[in-house]
């Protein structure tokens, strides 16, 4: 009804078809992207007194939009705008139309590729191989093989009746629905044709697998054959090399046929042999080393920092400490970690390494924890408040201007905050902000001149 209701405004506005001065309908036309378009009228200014009409050509209309934008369909549209000025009393006083044709063309894709390879009877015979991006067997298709001959075929077979060097050409033209489109790719090869196939040797190449990298394929050209001479790699993949042995890295996972010519003055062959190159490649697990070391800490002696070090990489870090003989088993699922031993004793700390292609490498140290060393130079300190809900402090008083250097470990024995404040004598405050820690018992310890003191507190939310 929409449309019927403005196709009859429209005739009655075709009737009146007067211009007067400002009264414009011409536009441009923008396009946003390949089938997205937007209008843009001469006269923009927008009123209650003006109208703006769009037919787009495809069936759909919009009214009283100044800067319409409408996607199109792959074609050619006719796209119409009506412009209607009115006066205060809502008569139309003057009328104009325009038009402008497009054309959507849709994104050409295409990208034209083939491979090929020789028979293994017929040193002339070549087959090739159309391996071209978005190309089914309905586009239209042309091969030229250099010798004055062509072909329509998808993926021919060709016999040359001559030796020699031809240039071998692919041109692929999109259809849809029937009609050609503008879509068109084009890609040319050499190929050299020798004049025998009478051959002394037979070509042979192995592959394998590179020990990390699982897509890289290392190719060994066996041919037995006195000099070293032209040898040409199809890898399947749409990639050529002409090395004597070659070095490959696949794009991807997959089962390919790789060709293998030799070329010996007039003697050529062809090998080939299907490769498969998987997910998860050859990985020695058994060569793989992994272990760990600890270092103490400078300040506490039962606070230890542990490293693992391996050779191929750590995925994954597994830590369990267990106090022997018979104690408690404590798991660390983190990355070089820092642990702070409340009692003195022997205590097996191991580590389960993950490396990659689910290799676990696992290994244990036997640590002992001996009693601290005495503070022969304690001081008196006051920790306030306790508990501590964002603020902690710590009071101490010096006899000398010195330098007090301030920490607190969590109950794990890990540094989360320090600072160094510059003392005066008599009594001192160091003040730490602790409102983003999470809630649990932290140690604070405040050293200065041969001097350390310590305290325990509890910071709750």
């Amino acid at each position: 009804m929409r449309k019927l209701v403005l196709a009859l405004a429209l005739t009655t506005l075709g009737a009146i078809s007067t211009r007067a001065q400002n009264c414009n309908a011409d536009f441009s036309v923008q396009f946003l992207s390949w089938n997205t378009v937007k209008l843009s009228p001469a006269l923009s200014t927008d009123s209650a007194l003006t109208q703006h009409y769009w037919v787009f050509g495809d069936g759909n209309v919009v009214t009283n939009i100044i800067f319409p934008t409408h996607s199109y369909s792959p074609g050619v549209y006719t796209v119409k705008h009506f412009f209607v000025r009115h006066n205060s009393s809502g008569a139309v006083t003057c009328t104009d139309s325009a038009f402008r044709v497009i054309t959507i063309t849709a994104p050409c894709n295409l990208t034209a590729a083939f491979t090929f390879s020789f028979s293994t009877t017929n040193p002339r015979e070549l087959h090739f191989t159309n391996t071209s991006s978005s190309a089914t067997p309905n586009d239209s298709i042309r091969w030229t093989f250099g010798d004055g001959t062509s072909s329509n075929a998808f993926s021919p077979v060709h016999v040359y009746t001559q030796a020699g060097v031809y240039n071998v050409c692919l041109r692929i033209q999109k259809r849809e629905g029937g009609n050609t489109t503008s879509c068109v790719s084009e890609i040319c090869h050499t190929v050299t044709i020798v004049a025998s196939s009478n051959c002394n040797f037979t070509p042979h190449f192995t592959a394998h697998p590179d020990s990390i990298n699982h897509r890289k394929v290392y190719f060994n050209n066996s041919t037995a054959i006195s000099n070293l001479n032209a040898a040409t790699w199809n890898f399947g993949d749409g990639t050529t090399a002409t090395t004597w042995n070659a070095i490959h890295e696949y794009a991807q996972p997959g089962r390919y046929y790789v060709c293998l010519t030799i070329v010996d003055g007039t003697c050529l062959r062809t090998t080939c042999d299907s490769i498969t190159v998987t997910a998860n490649s050859i990985f020695n697990c058994a060569a793989v080393i992994t272990n760990f070391y600890e270092r103490r800490d400078s300040i506490l002696q039962n606070r230890i920092h542990f490293t693992a070090f391996s050779s191929a990489p750590i995925l994954d870090q597994l830590w369990t400490i267990k106090r022997l003989p018979n104690g408690p088993a404590l798991t660390l699922h983190t990355n070089n970690p820092t642990y702070f031993f409340q009692d003195t004793g022997r205590y097996l700390v191991c580590l389960r390494a993950l490396h990659p292609y689910n290799c676990v490498k696992e290994i244990c140290h036997e640590l002992r924890i001996e009693a601290p060393m005495p503070n022969t130079n304690p001081c008196n300190m006051q920790v306030y408040p306790n508990p501590a809900h964002t603020i902690i402090s710590a009071a101490v008083n010096l006899t000398g201007a010195w330098m007090i250097h301030a920490y607190i470990y969590n109950s794990m024995g890990t540094l989360v905050r320090s600072q160094n404040f510059p003392g005066v004598i008599g009594n001192n405050i160091v003040t730490f902000n602790i409102q983003t820690l999470p809630p649990g018992m932290y140690t604070i310890r405040l050293q200065y001149e041969g001097h350390q003191c310590s305290a325990n507190f509890y910071h709750q939310q």
